[in-house]
């Protein structure tokens, strides 16, 4: 598993008002033997990873956390204060904009943070 996380936060054990996690699969379509991104497949990641930002960050509503890459899968790790506007967000702006993947969403409470511990 690659991780990448926002080390930032190990400080804190989780930020106040952030306690749910969200998680935002997407399934590689184009990797390499041992099941990771190739080089196209990690530019388009990129612009998804742009696109996950752009729809849930606005007014710090959520915050992303870290990304990480099993053969197969790469995830990306919000936390949010707004559970049921993220999955509404999903529905109607992030499933417009991502038509190369299928991408899945799951929020949890975790007002611990410990999905975010478990990363670093």
């Amino acid at each position: 598993m690659f991780v990448r996380a926002h080390t930032g936060y190990g400080k804190f054990k989780g930020v106040a008002g952030y306690g749910h996690y969200v998680a935002i699969a997407v399934p590689l379509v184009d990797s390499d033997r041992q099941g990771f991104p190739t080089p196209g497949e990690t530019e388009a990641l990129t612009r998804i990873e742009n696109d996950i930002c752009e729809v849930f960050e606005p007014n710090r509503e959520s915050i992303f956390v870290a990304a990480t890459t099993i053969p197969g899968i790469r995830e990306y790790i919000l936390y949010t204060r707004n559970p049921d506007s993220v999955q509404r967000k999903f529905d109607n702006d992030l499933l417009a904009r991502v038509f190369s993947h299928k991408v899945h969403i799951k929020i949890q409470p975790d007002k611990d943070w410990h999905l975010y511990e478990k990363l670093l």
